[in-house]
């Protein structure tokens, strides 16, 4: 590990609690503690950015270990996690400036709060990303996140806030203490043992003890990623229930936290030992069926909902689906000897961290946008919302921007991720058939996100009733709310735009991230192979662009210039008349298109499903 890049994450660490310090004690000039809290959040991005672009380019990652008195906490940076240290830094970003004026009614007190907790929660989020033990290190850092984030989703008021909290609360301690149960079966749950450590012990383990030990890692880790059944107990109530710009981190990068150590345990620990690929494979075919479960019951849960933030928080259980669902194939592919299957198997993996950046940022900045329609209409219920395109223009297009990425319009960011989850089990052929099923039930759930997402938007920011409901004038949020939301827009546009650089990108983070058994030296690490599986041409080096994506949007400004011609070329005047109601004088609440009538046929055909409303 390079001296410097030990330093710098040193550095962002001081910076972090800095800034809750500063928090804590100046709480009362707010302005001055949300500049704070905004500087140091960028300050934070900056330097992860630097070491990304260190570890990946430069080779500088690598372990080394941090002395508290007695007690060694060993560290890692690797490509894996400078890439999730960078997604949470620009989410820190954006949030962090966010909360600057969506805070500014709220009590002394209530700033206070967030502006301590937040750096800490930041912290604990990157602690938990680089510490590579799973005792005093990993505690540590799990505690730290789950306490600050448990004290933000307490910032709001009421008993709702209050139950949803302290579920949150339970589960995370929970998922802790699964994790930290199956290091001490395998005899890790001391100071100073680094995975690496106890991936070279399982060697000596019993099979038995290897096996239950297995079981409640990953399970703790599949609660914290939001994973059916265990999503739907917490996630909703503490996503909905949490101000806006903490729920933008918890759908954006906590939950991610959890890919992350399933992604460490199956595919750097559990494959030392050499009589586990039975295991793997069977992990890897548990997995896939329980993301095939999470995107599909996700899915359909977020499309009942009529509150905007649980339709969110219950979509993220949905898009987490392929994540899992992509591990768990890329699992089960490893597990074959032929050539293409390892190929597909890189599909898979590279496609995986293409979605964990991409529903992070359109995911993010969809809660940002629950949040400023809620900071300038005080609602957040769908049938009290609508007419926002006209109040709202900006917020408004960057949500429609947002909800065709996240259904997976083609040329759009969700598109491309989705795409290469979908081939890779799709592909996979002969008797993997469960994987094609998976893949499917992919593509059917993309129409079920785009269903749920026509009513978000159309619901929210393109029908009418805001004005009846809402106890004030409704206007733009400020710039200040409006730039991260267009700061994520842009690297969501870059990504939709560009998929080759975001595989090129991803498949370097792989080739960074040494110890797991993922088929680097099996599989050549090429762009352009990877994809040419998925559709797309390779240029220079490695970089590759979207065909598709291209002639989309040649022929979105074509038809945009066509239409504005046309509209002009006969020089007739734009009249304007009354809505023609069949009947109907004016439209009002009695006359409008209320959330059960959406989807009406398709949701009594779901009911089993649970996630009602409530």
């Amino acid at each position: 590990m390079s001296s410097s890049v030990a330093g710098v994450v040193s550095s962002i660490f001081v910076v972090y609690l800095l800034s809750a310090l500063l928090g804590l004690v100046l709480y009362r000039r707010r302005n001055l503690v949300s500049l704070i809290n905004g500087v140091g959040s960028t300050l934070a991005f900056v330097g992860w950015c630097w070491i990304g672009w260190a570890v990946l380019y430069l080779n500088a990652g690598g372990a080394w270990e941090w002395h508290l008195g007695s007690v060694q906490l060993p560290l890692l940076l690797d490509g894996m996690s400078a890439l999730f240290l960078g997604v949470a830094g620009l989410l820190g970003v954006a949030s962090g400036w966010f909360s600057w004026r969506y805070l500014e009614h709220d009590a002394p007190e209530v700033i206070r709060r967030f502006m301590t907790a937040f750096p800490l929660f930041l912290a604990g989020i990157a602690g938990l990303l680089v510490v590579d033990d799973l005792s005093v290190g990993f505690t540590a850092a799990w505690q730290v996140m789950t306490l600050s984030s448990y004290v933000l989703i307490r910032c709001a008021q009421g008993d709702e806030v209050r139950r949803a909290s302290n579920v949150y609360l339970f589960w995370m301690e929970l998922a802790w203490a699964s994790v930290s149960l199956g290091a001490w079966m395998l005899d890790s749950w001391r100071p100073g043992v680094s995975l690496e450590d106890v991936a070279g012990a399982l060697s000596s383990a019993a099979s038995g003890t290897v096996t239950v030990a297995a079981c409640f890692l990953l399970l703790g880790f599949a609660v914290k990623a939001a994973v059916f059944p265990f999503g739907q107990a917490w996630l909703p109530g503490a996503h909905s229930a949490a101000p806006s710009p903490v729920s933008s981190l918890l759908s954006g990068i906590v939950i991610k936290t959890g890919v992350f150590g399933l992604l460490r345990i199956l595919l750097w620990v559990l494959p030392a030992r050499g009589d586990m690929g039975t295991l793997i494979f069977l992990w890897g075919c548990a997995l896939a069926a329980a993301g095939v479960l999470t995107l599909f019951l996700g899915t359909v849960q977020s499309l009942k909902q009529s509150d905007m933030k649980r339709l969110l928080a219950y979509s993220s259980i949905g898009q987490v689906g392929y994540i899992v669902f992509a591990l768990g194939s890329a699992a089960v592919l490893l597990a074959a000897e032929d050539p293409w299957s390892k190929k597909l198997a890189v599909l898979a993996l590279a496609a995986l961290l293409y979605h964990v950046v991409n529903h992070a940022v359109f995911k993010g900045l969809l809660f940002l946008i629950s949040g400023s329609v809620l900071h300038a209409t005080g609602l957040r219920d769908l049938n009290r919302l609508g007419g926002l395109l006209r109040l709202m223009p900006w917020t408004s297009l960057l949500a429609g921007f947002a909800s065709l990425a996240i259904a997976g319009a083609p040329a759009t960011s969700g598109f491309n991720s989705k795409w290469g989850i979908v081939v890779a089990g799709i592909l996979a052929g002969g008797d993997r058939w469960p994987l094609i099923v998976g893949g499917i039930v992919g593509l059917f759930t993309s129409t079920m996100t785009l269903a749920c997402y026509v009513k978000f938007f159309g619901m929210g920011f393109a029908s009418a009733g805001v004005e009846w409901y809402a106890e004030k004038p409704v206007r733009e949020v400020p710039q200040s709310m409006l730039l991260p939301k267009i700061l994520l827009a842009a690297v969501c546009l870059v990504q939709g735009l560009f998929p080759g650089l975001w595989y090129g990108l991803a498949l370097r983070v792989w080739e960074f991230s040494p110890g797991s058994v993922a088929p680097a030296g099996v599989v050549p690490w090429d762009s352009a192979g990877v994809a040419g599986l998925v559709g797309l041409t390779a240029e220079g080096e490695g970089v590759a662009w979207a065909v598709s994506a291209s002639w989309v949007l040649l022929l979105l400004i074509t038809g945009f210039v066509l239409a504005s011609w046309l509209r002009r070329s006969a020089g007739a005047e734009t009249r304007e008349a009354p809505t023609w109601l069949g009947g109907y004088q004016q439209l009002n609440q009695n006359n409008r298109y209320l959330d059960r009538g959406l989807f009406s046929a398709f949701r009594d055909l779901m009911r089993w499903t649970g996630g009602e409303p409530r």
